[in-house]
């Protein structure tokens, strides 16, 4: 139970954030152009991932251990390669202040931490 709320308020945020871009968008005379992924939304996005257990970004299974989520790192490389974000950055933002839940490396391994 407290995964599935966990999962539907992480796609709550990524359709608001998508919600926002497309005011800003309607709200411009001229076209605007598309407006390129923030780090934070990337990491939200990739929370998402974790927690379906599949998307196009996970480069392993996901595993439950405990009340962690766990997967390869390399879905980090994805990431960056998908979306153009600098993959040193991106790994930077694992260690910036987020919403629970917590989304951190440790090793070759990204943790999903439930609790």
């Amino acid at each position: 139970m407290n995964q599935q709320l966990l999962q539907l308020k992480l796609k709550e945020r990524l359709l608001t954030d998508e919600l926002e871009q497309l005011w800003e968008e309607l709200a411009g005379v001229a076209e605007v152009p598309e407006m390129p992924l923030t780090y934070q939304q990337a990491v939200n996005q990739l929370k998402v991932m974790i927690l379906d257990g599949q998307g196009t970004w996970l480069a392993s299974d996901v595993e439950r251990v405990g009340d962690k989520l766990q997967t390869s790192a390399e879905a980090l490389r994805h990431a960056s390669t998908e979306t153009g974000l600098s993959l040193h950055l991106l790994k930077g933002s694992l260690h910036r202040p987020q919403r629970s839940p917590l989304l951190r490396q440790e090793g070759d391994t990204l943790v999903l931490h439930l609790d």
